[in-house]
């Protein structure tokens, strides 16, 4: 993968991330690893295997969280927390938006 496509990945990624931390998939905690790197999408000085550190330690905790959103528990840090995550709502949720399910 060539470095420019790399930062838009990480730049994908973190609108996921703004997203789950909007709805309360995923506390903000739970990005320390990530927040550690020190590098974002906008660093595109930052060198190629950085944001592909970056987008690992993002896309792991991602993948947790959706995880753990599936099961009914917001991810936090580490762990989970006690709180659950909706399953679905007739009318959409607070924001007007509607859970959809998809069937394969």
């Amino acid at each position: 993968m060539k470095k420019d496509e790399l930062v838009h990945l990480h730049s994908l990624l973190t609108v996921v991330r703004a997203e789950y931390e909007r709805r309360g998939v995923v506390s903000s905690s739970a990005f320390r690893g990530y927040e550690d790197l020190g590098v974002s999408p906008m660093a595109v000085y930052g060198s190629k295997s950085d944001h592909a550190r970056a987008v690992q330690a993002l896309a792991s905790t991602l993948a947790a969280a959706s995880e753990s959103a599936s099961e009914g528990s917001v991810l936090s840090g580490s762990e989970q927390a006690g709180s659950t995550v909706p399953e679905s709502r007739e009318a959409g949720d607070e924001h007007g938006e509607r859970n959809v399910t998809v069937e394969s």
